[in-house]
């Protein structure tokens, strides 16, 4: 996780986060490299910042150039409803909701075998939550063996069994199918009624991820490595059988983010906000919920994230699987900056999706 802080001549504080797996070292320099942008200008300005953050240099630097800017541009958002008393929805025009219902994700750090994921999936329940996501696919990529599909379906099938019938169950598919693997796949989750398949192909194959959603009795759910609303454009010209996930860093901010979210709700297509980030990622997701009725869900790993995690940032009030919205000015979460000092940049903490084991979630 990347953190920042941003103080004003008056003395008030903003902070953001530019975290981005793989890329800690490089988001950091960015933000660096780009400080003549936002140094010295007025919080208030926080438009013009944005835009000078991704224009003026011409050149596209894709998610580390769009995290960067995000952290910026939140920091920047949290001084202005700070230093004008008020959480950011009400300057964006208010609320629509006081709270988020939440899905459980990270909760299966165990070997990849039924019974322990079964496990895994009622203590997850226990914690309050009504809803849970699942990558069970191990480190597949492009298509299956038999025995591989089977023992991924039996997991499935094992944490459906052990949890209550009104929990709904997502799963994650990580980009790791080729097209007609995708669909194979898509047709055994639909008689296992699950709520969304997610990313079963590249992200950036939209021609193959529109004919998977085309055919897919499951909704696909997608859109977290898009960097460009005008991709998420493209993407629901074709198919609507689509649950939009945008993520606020991979966006630039939270203002690319709300047009995704106004996008879903023109068009009539859900939209769940990614976040497998830090708690200010999250503090901007519950930012984006408080402002659209179009996102029904909300990504949540912090309960099953390292023990020392719950205290680099303020508690958010959590109830029968939902998170309330927080009402204080500026983003709404505060850092503490004595805890991030105490764990500084580890070059193995990065997450490998594609090595047996890696559902430990232990870096490399």
């Amino acid at each position: 996780w990347v953190f920042i802080s941003l103080n004003t001549n008056e003395g008030v504080q903003g902070v953001g986060e530019a975290s981005l797996n793989g890329f800690a070292l490089s988001t950091r320099a960015t933000i660096s490299e780009l400080q003549q942008y936002f140094i010295g200008k007025s919080a208030f300005d926080v438009k013009e910042i944005r835009r000078a953050m991704l224009l003026s240099v011409y050149s596209d630097g894709g998610q580390i150039h769009r995290s960067a800017t995000t952290a910026v541009e939140t920091a920047c958002w949290d001084i202005v409803g700070k230093a004008l008393g008020r959480p950011l929805y009400q300057l964006w025009g208010g609320s629509v909701r006081d709270n988020i219902r939440t899905y459980a994700n990270g909760w299966y750090r165990t070997e990849r075998d039924p019974e322990a994921f079964s496990e895994r999936a009622k203590y997850a329940v226990s914690l309050g939550y009504t809803a849970l996501k699942v990558d069970p696919f191990g480190s597949v990529r492009g298509g299956f063996t038999k025995a591989e599909k089977e023992l991924s379906l039996a997991i499935i099938r094992a944490i459906k069994d052990s949890i209550p019938e009104t929990t709904d169950l997502f799963i994650e598919g990580h980009c790791r199918f080729d097209v007609p693997t995708a669909i194979e796949i898509s047709y055994a989750l639909g008689v296992i009624d699950v709520g969304w398949f997610e990313e079963p192909v590249a992200y950036w194959n939209i021609q193959g991820l529109t004919e998977v959603s085309q055919r897919s009795p499951v909704r696909i759910a997608t859109g977290e490595n898009l960097t460009k609303f005008s991709d998420f454009v493209d993407l629901t010209k074709h198919t609507r059988n689509l649950v939009l996930q945008p993520d606020v860093m991979n966006l630039g901010g939270i203002e690319e983010a709300r047009l995704v979210c106004d996008l879903g709700e023109a068009l009539q297509v859900p939209v769940a906000p990614h976040d497998a980030q830090g708690p200010i990622s999250k503090a901007m997701c519950l930012q984006l919920a408080a402002l659209s009725p179009a996102i029904i869900i909300q990504e949540d790993f912090e309960l099953f994230n390292d023990p020392w995690t719950e205290h680099l940032s303020s508690a958010l009030d959590r109830r029968e699987g939902s998170i309330s919205i927080p009402t204080t000015p500026g983003i709404g979460r505060t850092l503490n900056f004595d805890v991030i000092s105490e764990h500084p940049y580890d070059e193995n903490a990065t997450l490998s999706l594609f090595t047996d084991g890696w559902e430990q979630r232990e870096g490399l």
